[in-house]
């Protein structure tokens, strides 16, 4: 049974939170990105997308890898 954090994570974060294509990014200043690993091979793909993500053609169930880094968006 999903906990309540993952309902809203899903709720604020849409698709992107459980894509295996996403990346969590924070920044020093402790904000939380998504990024879409599929920016780097297809256009189609922006590197920030607006969240949250309702629906995504390159959409694939899996785990979001975490990155503590300087978000440049």
């Amino acid at each position: 049974m999903p906990d309540e954090r993952d309902t809203d994570l899903r709720g604020s974060v849409g698709l992107c939170a459980a894509c295996r294509h996403a990346r969590r990014v924070q920044s020093d200043s402790k904000s939380t990105f998504y990024r879409c690993g599929l920016s780097d091979v297809d256009p189609r793909f922006v590197k920030y997308p607006p969240l949250p993500m309702r629906s995504c053609p390159g959409y694939e169930a899996g785990e979001v890898a975490d990155k503590q880094q300087t978000a440049v968006v």
